[in-house]
């Protein structure tokens, strides 16, 4: 599996922010998205057999794993390295972050959950949403989902969303992440995401609304 980096650090983002954690960051991704914030794993990367990628987190002594990228389910062999991972006694949680583009129902075994980041408009431009859909319908307890934004269009195309999978949002709340641009500072566009978010005051009546910025990015860490 062609793999950017293995790491420990903390969770940066998303309802588990803060949570320390081994991270395998995938390279390789086929969308291309603007704004996207780990460019240098949508190319390169090193090849590493999956019992090398075990090995490797087990040396760090983290029992909960996130897989990021890139994009993780892209991979052919994400499953079956999913279910090698997941047998493993010290492990106690895995954390999948996908743009949820990819709908794989062989992933959802033992210990694995799944973070899904739809890309809005301004980073993706026409994004289907029939595989996040299916993530919703078919694995409601086993995903989170984050809204990344950054305008007010943005913020129509996600409500739209929350409408048409609104039991959904009704039980797991909305989740805004500020989506960090090259033109201003990530502070900026995270005041920028509140502001857009506090005037919707029907959204903040009828859901439990949560604008989270990713914290690795305010902080300066990896």
């Amino acid at each position: 599996m062609k793999v950017y980096e293995i790491f420990s650090s903390v969770q940066g983002e998303g309802v588990d922010v803060g949570l320390v954690a081994s991270f395998v960051r995938f390279a390789g991704c086929p969308l291309k998205c603007r704004y996207c914030d780990t460019q240098e794993a949508r190319t390169g990367g090193i090849e590493f057999s999956q019992e090398d990628i075990i090995n490797k987190l087990k040396s760090f002594g983290v029992p909960y794993i996130v897989l990021t990228g890139g994009e993780p389910l892209s991979h052919d062999g994400i499953s079956d390295f999913l279910l090698k991972l997941s047998s493993e006694t010290w492990v106690r949680k895995i954390f999948v972050e996908t743009s949820g583009f990819f709908y794989k129902s062989d992933i959802f075994i033992k210990k694995v959950f799944v973070n899904i980041s739809p890309k809005p408009p301004s980073m993706a431009g026409d994004f289907s949403l029939q595989s996040f859909k299916n993530f919703i319908v078919n694995f409601p307890d086993r995903i989170q989902v984050k809204f990344l934004i950054l305008s007010a269009e943005d913020l129509v195309w996600i409500l739209r969303i929350v409408r048409e999978c609104e039991d959904y949002f009704s039980k797991k709340g909305i989740i805004f992440q500020p989506i960090d641009v090259p033109e201003k500072s990530y502070s900026e566009s995270v005041k920028s995401v509140i502001d857009l978010v506090m005037r919707e005051k029907t959204l903040l009546s009828r859901f439990n609304v949560r604008v989270i910025p990713q914290i690795h990015k305010l902080v300066g860490i990896k």
